[in-house]
């Protein structure tokens, strides 16, 4: 099993996170919070289920192959979902949806 330092696991999320948000920075504070919040919790549960599943906590290294096998597809995802714009986005925008009953825009006053 692979031991992965704390620095190289933020050093890779650092590198998706960054490649992502790179331009238009003061533009997308906002939207930066909200899909690192998201995508954090999606990969927590899906952490979760695979360590239910092996009976064991699965790791860093859970996280490391979730980034690498999942992150350019979640923000693809994140992109075309409704949750980036609800104002549920906290409590159920990690499944990123197109369609979701539950979705009530966001209100940015004059913006």
């Amino acid at each position: 099993m692979k031991i992965f330092s704390k620095n190289t696991l933020n050093s890779k999320i650092f590198h998706y996170i960054y490649s992502f948000f790179k331009t238009k920075r003061n533009e997308r504070v906002g939207q930066m919070h909200k899909f690192i919040t998201v995508q954090r919790k999606r990969i927590d549960e899906e952490k979760w289920h695979q360590g239910c599943n092996i009976k064991k906590d699965p790791g860093q290294e859970f996280i490391l192959e979730w980034i690498d096998n999942n992150a350019a597809e979640y923000r693809q995802a994140w992109n075309a979902s409704k949750c980036k714009s609800c104002i549920h986005w906290q409590h159920c925008g990690y499944r990123v949806r197109i369609k979701c009953n539950s979705y009530e825009k966001e209100n940015h006053g004059n913006r």
